[in-house]
């Protein structure tokens, strides 16, 4: 388990700055990677940029008047 974890770790550089950064410990992150395995969703906040960065992109793209774009382009 241990050895699977360090793999993980390898392939998901990004938890090693979660844990330099003091946002958490290796045991907290083990202790995940134990209860759900290495493909749980749960690992979406720890390893991908892009998690909140596609939130934040939904939650523009919500608000876009495509008619005013539209009138925009057309002049």
């Amino acid at each position: 388990m241990k050895e699977d974890f360090k793999n993980f770790v390898r392939l998901n550089h990004k938890l090693i700055s979660y844990v330099k950064s003091n946002k958490g410990t290796w045991q907290d992150l083990f202790e995940i990677y134990s209860l759900y395995g290495e493909d749980d969703k749960v690992w979406e906040k720890y390893i991908n940029d892009d998690y909140d960065g596609i939130n934040e992109l939904k939650r523009i793209i919500k608000n876009v008047n495509l008619e005013s774009i539209k009138n925009t382009v057309e002049g």
